[in-house]
């Protein structure tokens, strides 16, 4: 019994070894890419189970957007955040709510945010892809 805990023991630490290397990156930074993983997997498990919601009073405003914490039903941990740029970004019926704040401290003149928000998209595939797994994600 112990030999076979030994022997599964250095596979995987010879896999995990081998994939650091190809990654080029240290042993223990990809133990704390694969444990980031996993919370962000639980998160997902939880969100999915449970639901989420926009905790709106707990939004924070700077000089050109709204970041709203996006928060879990199960125990109201944040789970990430939603930035909302424009008012056109805002859900409906926040929308009359909020507009006075992008009318009067709108983005700086020249300033990338100028631009169209709605043509930004977040490419997919660019999403947690920098270290290949086998069966994950």
């Amino acid at each position: 019994m112990k030999r076979e805990l030994l022997n599964k023991n250095k596979r995987k630490y010879s896999r995990l070894i081998k994939q650091a290397r190809t990654e080029d990156i240290g042993l223990h930074n990809l133990l704390q890419v694969l444990a980031g993983l996993q919370e962000i997997k639980q998160y997902r498990r939880i969100s999915k189970r449970y639901g989420t919601t926009e905790d709106w009073g707990s939004a924070e405003f700077s000089t050109t957007m709204i970041t709203v914490p996006i928060v879990s039903r199960k125990d109201n941990k944040i789970e990430s955040y939603a930035a909302y740029f424009s008012v056109e970004m805002l859900p409906i019926e926040k929308r009359e709510q909020y507009t006075s704040f992008f009318v009067k401290s709108g983005p700086a003149e020249g300033s990338p945010l100028n631009s169209a928000t709605d043509d930004c998209q977040t490419d997919e595939g660019s999403r947690d892809s920098s270290i290949n797994i086998k069966g994950e994600l």
